[in-house]
């Protein structure tokens, strides 16, 4: 009997040692980039500009986030945002909004006085969805160099995910954040030129 217990602990020990050196699994890093490329960088030139690229608190960590039930929501362990995501997204819409609207877009806050108007964008949702869909919501509001609010739009849409896991939540993020910078664009289209 004593032998019998001796030699289940043994057993559990090794079990739990090989668990403890098991390897963990390899990050994978996704980058939000527009395939219009990347800025040099600020855009001192532009008559409108990125001010500001706010995303909610939930979005902070690099972890890709998946909606596990109705108000739920968690952030991947190993497959995440290359960069914070609010740099991300300035990245991957400057470029992006300045190819729909056919002039140049600056980004930053360091150019912003230099810009006729400016753009302030808040990401309130940007994950996987519980039903295996990209959800992205967005709202901005483009104010004048006097300060004044010139105009107010947003953006939600769902997407389906082409596939399963993380690869094709990132691929449906991307289309989604591609088709923010249209709208985007779109509100900033009748803007007057001065």
């Amino acid at each position: 009997m004593k032998r019998t217990a001796t030699i289940l602990c043994v057993i559990t020990l090794l079990a739990l040692l090989g668990c403890a050196t098991a390897p963990a699994p390899e990050r994978t890093r996704y980058l939000m980039r527009s395939s219009e490329g990347t800025p040099a960088g600020p855009v001192s030139h532009a008559r409108l500009g990125f001010r500001r690229v706010v995303v909610a608190p939930y979005l902070k960590s690099l972890g890709l986030v998946v909606e596990t039930g109705p108000g739920q929501v968690n952030s991947a362990r190993f497959h995440e945002w290359a960069e914070p995501l609010d740099q991300g997204l300035r990245r991957f819409l400057v470029p992006a909004t300045a190819a729909a609207l056919g002039e140049s877009v600056g980004g930053g806050a360091a150019y912003a006085g230099d810009w006729a108007y400016r753009v302030d964008l808040y990401i309130d949702q940007l994950h996987g969805t519980a039903e295996g869909d990209a959800l992205l919501a967005a709202e901005w509001r483009i104010v004048d160099s006097a300060g004044v609010e010139v105009g107010r739009s947003a953006f939600s849409k769902r997407s389906a995910l082409s596939g399963s896991g993380y690869d094709a939540l990132a691929e449906a993020e991307l289309a989604l954040v591609a088709e923010l910078a249209t709208a985007v664009a779109d509100s900033l289209r009748d803007l007057p030129k001065d």
